[in-house]
């Protein structure tokens, strides 16, 4: 009664009532009394008999309440505005319970009969639900709730639930004689979860996902015969209740659910990932669908955006699709070949140069991007077993255990969309070869190849600009300790107003002589007008000590100022040390003191050596500049009021005349 304030007492009394063990517990010394007065068989006899129909009345009674429970609705602690009406779904429910829902049903099925064989006890010689009949009774949603939509692809409902239908399950069992179980009047209630993942270039792989939000309710009665109920013994009803819910959380209870597609592939889990891909085709989007039994890449690595391998350009729309399966030997490695670069596919590699319908698969098919092909390897190694694409304008975080597949088999960038206008694309898989090739590359010259060097991030670098912070870049030189002219450089972009910039690129140079080769990374400031940006760190490193495909991940202190350092990765890929050496670190040279401070190209829209001709600059600075020659200004001219008013025959190194100096 509302209102009635509870005594310890009643507690007391409710958890006894509630705990058969705790009843059986408080009775012992009365059996005990009744043992000396009318000995051991009489007693215990009769206290068997009696607590087994008092376990199954109370048990029963438990049972009761808990069916009561099934009419009672439990809100979902929404606005009540935003709780729907539910009939329309039960009808969709109610049409298609009979004819869609078992062939989704029959593979779980059998998926369980495999664990039941598989986990069956040495006495048991057969173990299965020989019979299932979902009945004619559908689910009924009695709430619904929809929020916001997730995006445009994503969208979601939280409902509850109540299933009480009048299917069957019999389950066939052969100890020492037969056995059949019948699972009846079952009972089901929960706080539900629908997701919805649309696919608008291939609704038919679209996703529908659900689980509970929390553990449901469920009730079930277990019949070895018509009229006893197995699961209203002694002690049974719990432990059968412990080992549904320990057996339904893994499975359906968020964060874990079930998926399925809406009639087209297959849905890709972690589980699958395990296994290893056996198959791979190209598809236009256009004219084709993922093949049956095939997993179509939809997402990027990102999940943002349609895995097209053609997109941000023109071309066509082409996409991944692959199969698992148990019949064909396993893919061990993938490559990315250029025919203008790499000629021809790597040993025991396949160009995959057809769709499944007979139309060309270069990955660049119509556009004027460099003609591509994926090629795959079914040779002895380890078995590759995932598959994503990485489009490297997104921000993306990589699946574990998997590695971009970075190079062409001759070293080129292995950017699916090569010289054709759109986002740089890279395939990305899981297992196969620990290689930026895809597979392992032959080294044919242990003394010259390939590096691959990324520079990851720097700090505490020297403070080159007023405010206290600079503008780095990194140029990266691999020749003499004092480059020569026309030394192959690579630049870094620039991260602004930062003394601890973080650049995250790679770059692929070859290295002419391992032994001779100095490495060298020039950090830099760049100029607020572009004109010469200011060295502020030097690195220099010996390249003799690499170790084939050994990567080597090291802080490196800059020197020509006092602070600063850089950390770098640095891998030889096709030259080095052997491979059954260990990795060594780099112990840095004392850097060459050349003249650096040229006016750089390539940065922010520089010439060769410097700017060639600016204009209208703003009234506050330069308002007209002509003429700059390649190591000065040669001519100026109307410099803005608060500088310069007029400047002329500026010479090469500094100025030769100035007239008229401005207020």
């Amino acid at each position: 009664m509302a209102g009635v304030k509870r005594s310890p007492l009643d507690d007391v009394q409710l958890v006894i009532k509630e705990y058969l063990f705790l009843q059986y517990a408080l009775i012992i010394p009365v059996v005990l009394i009744l043992n000396w007065l009318y000995g051991f068989y009489y007693t215990w006899g009769s206290v068997a008999v009696v607590a087994l129909g008092y376990s199954m009345r109370a048990v029963s009674a438990k049972k009761h309440r808990f069916y009561r429970s099934f009419s009672e609705p439990v809100p979902l602690s929404r606005n009540k505005r935003e709780i729907q009406h539910c009939a329309w779904l039960n009808f969709l429910i109610l049409k298609y319970w009979r004819t869609c829902v078992p062939k989704f049903v029959e593979p779980q099925i059998e998926r369980v009969n495999g664990i039941m064989q598989e986990k069956k006890p040495g006495f048991v010689k057969k173990l299965e639900i020989a019979h299932w009949d979902l009945g004619a009774r559908a689910p009924r949603i009695t709430q619904i709730y929809a929020p916001i939509i997730l995006s445009e692809n994503r969208y979601e409902l939280e409902f509850e639930m109540i299933f009480v239908p009048d299917c069957t399950v019999k389950v066939e069992a052969h100890p020492y004689i037969p056995l059949n179980i019948c699972a009846a009047e079952v009972k089901f209630r929960g706080r539900m979860k629908l997701e919805f993942e649309f696919n608008d270039l291939f609704p038919e792989c679209s996703i529908v996902s659900f689980g509970f939000v929390e553990q449901p309710l469920i009730e079930v009665a277990v019949r070895p015969t018509p009229k006893f109920d197995l699961l209203s013994a002694p002690l049974v009803y719990d432990i059968a209740y412990q080992i549904t819910k320990s057996n339904l959380e893994p499975i359906l209870v968020y964060p874990n659910k079930l998926q399925f597609t809406l009639g087209g592939g297959q849905v890709e889990t972690y589980e699958h990932m395990e296994q290893p891909i056996t198959d791979i085709v190209i598809i236009y989007s256009e004219t084709s669908k993922a093949p049956p039994g095939y997993v179509l890449l939809q997402r990027t690595a990102s999940g943002i955006s349609a895995a097209n391998l053609n997109s941000g350009n023109s071309g066509k729309q082409l996409y991944i699709c692959y199969s698992r399966s148990v019949e064909k030997p396993p893919i061990t490695g993938v490559a990315i070949i250029f025919p203008e670069f790499d000629k021809k596919p790597p040993p025991t590699f396949e160009a995959i140069l057809e769709t499944p319908a007979a139309e060309p698969a270069s990955l660049n098919i119509g556009n004027e991007g460099t003609e591509a092909f994926l090629c795959v390897s079914r040779a002895e190694g380890t078995p590759i077993t995932g598959l994503t694409l990485v489009n490297e304008t997104e921000d993306y975080i990589l699946p574990e255990d998997f590695r971009i597949l970075e190079l062409s088999p001759e070293g080129h960038k292995a950017n699916i969309n090569k010289r054709a206008g759109g986002d740089r694309l890279f395939l990305s898989y899981k297992g196969g070869h620990n290689s930026y090739f895809g597979f392992p590359k032959e080294c044919k010259n242990m003394e010259t190849g390939l590096l691959r060097l990324e520079l990851v991030e720097a700090r505490d670098l020297f403070a080159a600009d007023l405010g206290g912070t600079s503008d780095p870049f990194c140029e990266v030189l691999v020749g003499d300790a004092t480059p020569k002219k026309g030394t192959p450089t690579k630049y870094t972009r620039v991260i602004d107003k930062t003394l601890s910039p973080k650049w995250e690129e790679n770059f692929i140079i070859d290295v002419p002589n391992r032994l001779d080769s100095i490495l060298t990374i020039n950090v830099y400031d760049k100029d607020a007008i572009e004109i010469q940006s200011e060295l502020i760190g030097r690195i220099q490193l010996s390249l003799a000590n690499l170790v084939l495909n050994k990567e080597v991940d090291q802080w490196i202190p800059v020197q020509l100022q006092s602070t600063g350092e850089v950390r770098i990765k640095a891998t030889a890929l096709t030259f080095g040390l052997p491979e059954n050496e260990e990795a060594k670190p780099f112990e840095p040279l004392v850097v060459s003191k050349y003249n650096s401070s040229k006016l750089l190209s390539g940065i922010g829209g520089l010439g060769i050596a410097g700017i060639k001709g600016v204009g209208n600059l703003g009234g506050m600075g330069i308002k007209g500049v002509t003429n700059v020659g390649e190591m000065g200004l040669k001519g100026v001219t109307n410099v803005g009021e608060m500088g310069l008013k007029g400047v002329t025959n500026v010479g090469e190194l500094g100025l030769k005349g100035v007239t008229n100096v401005g207020e």
